[in-house]
């Protein structure tokens, strides 16, 4: 006995009914539950990768401190050198002497393959540089020269022993016009003093910008390096020129913070100040490369998600079968009964 078309019809109804409920709640727990861990790994995983960029990048800087010492501390060996103490005092010319101090001055340039020269002066007026080498002839600027400098002129009536700054292209001050050594230098100005602390003179060592800068460059990760001035403007970098937005967002960084992020959320910049210099080092990371994994993973999740929901949507079809055919049987019992 075939039940009547109204029966029909409610069973249909029982049965969509419980296939749409099962579809949505499979739906809710599957899309909820994805999102929910999209969130809190994206959250999780943005953090730990800005925690390690700077914990890296905090370590690239201390080794390029290192380096930065390393050329300081060779520079005041030769500062308390007896020859070189002797040269700049002595108001006679002694070749012997000269020759001594200068062989002594191209030793250490010969010994780094970054110096490009040292040159030693004397109040007295004397002046001995190292011999040039190669392509990188050293051209140290006069005494006067760099006396008319206003980084040089605080450096000297400041109690500081040691300065570091940098020349370029774009720098006003001794700016670099060798063609062997457009990439920029890193200059340390250093005072000499007899052995009665009385101040006789200063040397100058220039060491090319680039292998310093490398020291923070990373293998993996897209990232570039600029040096700033005080006043936020670039003097070098390891590319020629920064985006115009980043330039202006990296002018209104505002230390001391460990790291910013730029306004585009495209790039994390890390800034390092140099030792005993007015410059600061600027390290700025895409943050490309992370957002292209998490889409990666986000797609992911959407291809996981949608094959449970395509297996929920066939188990909600057998779980309202499971329920309506039984249910079906048992209005037919019931028909034949009455």
């Amino acid at each position: 006995m075939e039940l009547n078309k109204e029966v029909l019809v409610l069973l249909f109804r029982i049965e969509q009914k419980i296939r749409y409920l099962f579809i949505g709640i499979i739906t809710f727990s599957v899309v909820g539950s994805s999102v929910l861990l999209y969130l809190v790994l994206q959250k999780n995983i943005f953090h730990n990768f800005l925690e390690l960029s700077v914990q890296y990048a905090s370590q690239q800087d201390q080794k390029a401190n290192l380096y930065l010492n390393l050329i300081a501390e060779t520079a005041k060996l030769l500062s308390n050198d007896q020859d070189v103490i002797e040269a700049l005092q002595n108001p006679r010319f002694d070749s012997a002497l000269v020759n001594r101090t200068t062989n002594k001055l191209s030793g250490i340039q010969t010994s780094n393959v970054t110096l490009t020269g040292i040159t030693i002066y004397g109040l007295n007026g004397v002046c001995y540089r190292s011999e040039a080498i190669g392509l990188a002839p050293n051209n140290p600027p006069a005494l006067e020269e760099l006396k008319a400098v206003p980084l040089f002129q605080n450096f000297v009536a400041s109690g500081e022993s040691l300065l570091w700054w940098v020349r370029s292209q774009r720098t006003m001050e001794l700016p670099i016009y060798n063609a062997n050594i457009l990439d920029g230098l890193m200059t340390l100005a250093l005072k000499i003093y007899n052995h009665d602390r009385e101040l006789i003179g200063y040397l100058l060592a220039d060491l090319r910008i680039t292998p310093f800068l490398h020291f923070f460059k990373d293998q993996r990760e897209k990232s570039e390096v600029y040096v700033l001035t005080a006043t936020g403007e670039p003097i070098k970098g390891t590319t020629n020129e920064i985006p115009d937005h980043l330039f202006q967002d990296i002018k209104k960084l505002a230390p001391p913070a460990n790291y910013y992020i730029a306004k585009d959320k495209l790039n994390l910049c890390i800034p390092f100040a140099i030792p005993y210099s007015s410059e600061q080092i600027i390290k700025v990371i895409s943050l490309t490369n992370l957002y292209l994994r998490l889409s990666g993973f986000l797609l992911l999740l959407f291809c996981v998600d949608t094959l449970l929901i395509l297996s929920g949507v066939k188990l909600s079809g057998l779980l309202a079968q499971s329920v309506a055919q039984p249910l079906g049987a048992l209005l037919k019992k019931m028909q034949k009964q009455i």
